[in-house]
C-alpha cells in the first residue's frame, strides 16, 4: 500500500513535472511566435513607411518637375512678350523716324513754297527790303518808306518833308513841259530825278496813296492845257491804287493803267516800256500790309 501511494506520488509528481515543462515549452513557443509576429508587424510598418515615403518622393519630385515646367513656360511667354513688345518698339520709332522725315520734307516743301512765293512778292512789290538806312543826306534812320514814283528809301521825317516840298511844286512846272510820249528822257531811266516829271530832286517823293497817273495829271493840270490821252488818265486820285508796273514799280489805279496801256505802252514816269503781262494781279500796299520776308 505504501508502495502504492509512493508510486502514485511519484506519478502525480512526474505528471505535474511534465505538465509544468510542456507548459514551459509551449509558453516559449507563444513568446517566440508573438516575437516572430511582432517582428513581422514591425516589417511590414517599416516597408508600408518606405513605400509611403517613396511615394512622396516620387511625388515631390513630380511636383517640383511641373514647377520647374511652368516656370520654364513663364520665362518663355515672358521672352515672347519681351521680344514682340521691343519689336512693336522698333516698329513704332521706323514709323515715328518715317513721320519725322515726312514732316521734315513737308516742312523743306514749305519753306521753299515759302521762299519762292517771298521772291515773288520781293519782285512785285515796291517796296525793298534790302535797303535798311534812308537815303536823305546826313540822315542815319531807319528806311520806313519807299517812295513808289521815285523808288528812294525815306524815313518818316525825311518822307513827310520830301511830300510838303513836291506839293509846293505842284504849281511851279513850266508851261512847255512835254507829254510822256514825246520827252526826251530815256525809255529805260529809272533814276530818282526823272521818275517825276522834271519838277522833284532824288531826295523829293510823293504820297504812296497817289496813283502815278493821277498825280502826273493833278501835277500838271495847272500848267499845261492837255495831256495826250486825257480821256484815258484819272483825274482825280479819290481811291487808293491797286496795281504797279513790275518792270519800274510805279503804282497806277488798274483801271486808268489798263485804258491807258491799249494806247501808250510806255510809263508815265519813267516812260520804260511795259506790255499787259508786266501790270502786276495784285498789289502789296507797304503802308497797309506788311510784307513778310522772314518767313
Amino acid at each position: 500500500m505504501w508502495q502504492y501511494l509512493v508510486g502514485a506520488f511519484l506519478g502525480a509528481f512526474g505528471t505535474l513535472i511534465f505538465g509544468a515543462l510542456k507548459n514551459r515549452n509551449r509558453m516559449i513557443q507563444y513568446g517566440k511566435q508573438k516575437r516572430m509576429e511582432e517582428e513581422k508587424r514591425r516589417l511590414e510598418e517599416e516597408r508600408e513607411r518606405e513605400r509611403i515615403q517613396e511615394q512622396n518622393r516620387i511625388e515631390n519630385q513630380r511636383l517640383l518637375a511641373e514647377q520647374r515646367l511652368r516656370k520654364q513656360q513663364r520665362l518663355l511667354a515672358q521672352q515672347r512678350k519681351e521680344e514682340s513688345d521691343r519689336e512693336k518698339l522698333e516698329e513704332l520709332r521706323i514709323q515715328r523716324e518715317k513721320e519725322e522725315l515726312e514732316r521734315q520734307e513737308r516742312k523743306r516743301l514749305e519753306l521753299e513754297a515759302k521762299k519762292i512765293c517771298r521772291e515773288i512778292k520781293r519782285s512785285n512789290s515796291p517796296v525793298c527790303p534790302n535797303k535798311k538806312t534812308c537815303d536823305k543826306k546826313d540822315c542815319k534812320a531807319t528806311c520806313e518808306i519807299l517812295c513808289s514814283n521815285c523808288n528812294v528809301h525815306l524815313c518818316s521825317k525825311c518822307h513827310e518833308k520830301s511830300v510838303l516840298s513836291i506839293n509846293s511844286k505842284k504849281s511851279t512846272i513850266p508851261e512847255n513841259s512835254t507829254t510822256p510820249e514825246n520827252s526826251s528822257t530815256p525809255e529805260n531811266s529809272t533814276t530818282p530825278d526823272t521818275s517825276i516829271a522834271s519838277n522833284s530832286s532824288s531826295d523829293d517823293s510823293i504820297s504812296n496813296s497817289d496813283c502815278s497817273s493821277c498825280y502826273l495829271k493833278n501835277s500838271m493840270k495847272n500848267s499845261m492845257q492837255k495831256i495826250e490821252h486825257t480821256d484815258t488818265i484819272c483825274m482825280q486820285a479819290d481811291h487808293d491804287y491797286d496795281c504797279f508796273i513790275k518792270t519800274c514799280k510805279h503804282i497806277y489805279h488798274k483801271e486808268c493803267l489798263m485804258d491807258y496801256q491799249k494806247v501808250n505802252s510806255k510809263c508815265i514816269i519813267c516812260y520804260k516800256k511795259f506790255t499787259e503781262e508786266d501790270i502786276s494781279s495784285d498789289f502789296f500796299d507797304p503802308n497797309k500790309a506788311v510784307i513778310e520776308y522772314n518767313i
